[in-house]
């Protein structure tokens, strides 16, 4: 009997959590998108005027941060982990577009997932010549909750005005130029 109301009570969340993520996400009237660049075929667009996330994450230096204290720029931001094959590849695309971004209205986020801290992500970067994105944590996975990720990685674009245009779940090549070409546009408008 016992084993039948967990059953009742697991099946019951689960059920809350996918209307709730339905319910979120369920693409509703809006303005007609930006045409994607083939590097980003998988993008979905967000509901217009979806909200920024506002959980918090650590930098290098144990500094608590928020997406939002970046915004005024497009903003690509990216959640990832070191142990995840499809993230580690993908990575150094972030790190190349944010180094060809420096200094234009366009910055990338990539907050690591990893529970273990900055120390294994700053291992890693140094590993792998890393050296553009800044080093940013969310050892609870609390941002992954916040956004509904069903997977790694995943890419929110953030408008400058804070309103998250969409995700990509999956990986893309951040550093093709019409991708970077996309990204400055947004900036423009």
């Amino acid at each position: 009997m016992l084993i039948k109301q967990i059953l009742a009570f697991t099946l019951g969340v689960a059920l809350v959590v996918m209307i709730g993520v339905l319910v979120r996400y369920w693409p509703g009237e809006s303005a007609p998108h930006p045409a994607l660049p083939n590097e980003l075929a998988s993008f979905e667009f967000a509901e217009r005027g979806q909200a920024l996330p506002q959980t918090t994450f650590q930098n290098e230096a144990g500094d608590t941060l928020r997406v939002g204290d970046f915004s005024g720029k497009v903003l690509v931001v990216n959640l990832w982990a070191t142990w995840c094959a499809p993230c580690v590849e993908e990575l150094p695309t972030l790190d190349l577009l944010k180094r060809d971004m420096m200094g234009e209205a366009v910055d990338v986020l990539a907050i690591s997932l990893d529970a273990e801290g900055p120390q294994v992500v700053r291992t890693f970067y140094d590993k792998n010549g890393i050296g553009h994105l800044d080093l940013l944590n969310d050892a609870t996975m609390a941002l992954y909750t916040e956004v509904a990720a069903l997977g790694l990685p995943i890419t929110l674009i953030v408008l400058p005005d804070g309103t998250v245009l969409g995700r990509l779940t999956g990986t893309a090549r951040w550093d093709a130029p019409a991708v970077q070409g996309f990204l400055l546009g947004l900036a423009e408008n």
